[in-house]
C-alpha cells in the first residue's frame, strides 16, 4: 500500500471515529426560557376582525438526540391582548410538544425548524369565549452557542387557525422570541 493511500486510510478511520464523538457531544437534555412579542389575529364568523400584541414568554425542556434532531416540550404564555375592534381582550397559553430539526451552519451557529402540536387555552372577555383547542405549531429559528452548555436563540412560531367557538370565530397566534437554553 502506498504512503498516500495509508495516510488517506488513517484519515478516513480517524474521521469515522471522530464523527460519532462529535455527535455524542451534541446529544443530551436541555432547559430554557424565552421572552418576546405575542400576536393574536382574531376573526368573527360575522366578518369582523381584530388583532393585538402583548408580551409573550415561555419555558421549555428537551432532548437533543444528535446535532440534527431533537424533541422539545414547552409552555407558552401569549399575554393579554387588547382586541379594540371587538371591545374585548384575549388571553391565551399553550402546552406544546415539537420535533426540532437543526442545520448546523458551523460550530457555533445553527438554524432550526419546529413542527409540533399545541394544546391552546383561549379566553376572550366580553364574548364568553373560553375554550381549549388543539392545533399545530410551526416555527423557524437561529441559535448561537455561547459556550458548550449555553445557547442563545431567536425564533418565530406560528399557531394556525384555531376555531374558538364553532360559529366561525377563530384566532391565529404567533410569537417572536429571544431566549437561552442550558444543556446538561
Amino acid at each position: 500500500m502506498s504512503s498516500a493511500k495509508k495516510h488517506l486510510a488513517i484519515a478516513a478511520f480517524a474521521a469515522a471515529i471522530a464523527l460519532p464523538t462529535q455527535a455524542a457531544n451534541e446529544a443530551g437534555p436541555y432547559i430554557g426560557a424565552d421572552v418576546g412579542q405575542g400576536h393574536v389575529d382574531a376573526h368573527s364568523g360575522f366578518g369582523g376582525s381584530a388583532s393585538g400584541d402583548a408580551t409573550a414568554w415561555g419555558i421549555f425542556g428537551g432532548y437533543q438526540f444528535n446535532p440534527y434532531v431533537g424533541a422539545e416540550l414547552g409552555y407558552r404564555d401569549f399575554g393579554s391582548t387588547n382586541l379594540d375592534n371587538f371591545g374585548s381582550s384575549s388571553k391565551a397559553h399553550a402546552v406544546q410538544g415539537s420535533v426540532i430539526g437543526t442545520l448546523p451552519v458551523n460550530d457555533i451557529f445553527g438554524v432550526y425548524g419546529r413542527l409540533g402540536v399545541a394544546a391552546v387555552h383561549f379566553n376572550s372577555s366580553n364574548s364568553g369565549i373560553d375554550t381549549d383547542k388543539t392545533t399545530s405549531v410551526v416555527g423557524l429559528g437561529t441559535s448561537f452557542k455561547v459556550s458548550h452548555q449555553v445557547k442563545i436563540r431567536a425564533e418565530y412560531d406560528y399557531y394556525p387557525r384555531i376555531d374558538v367557538d364553532g360559529f366561525g370565530d377563530n384566532a391565529k397566534l404567533s410569537t417572536w422570541t429571544v431566549g437561552a437554553s442550558y444543556a446538561f
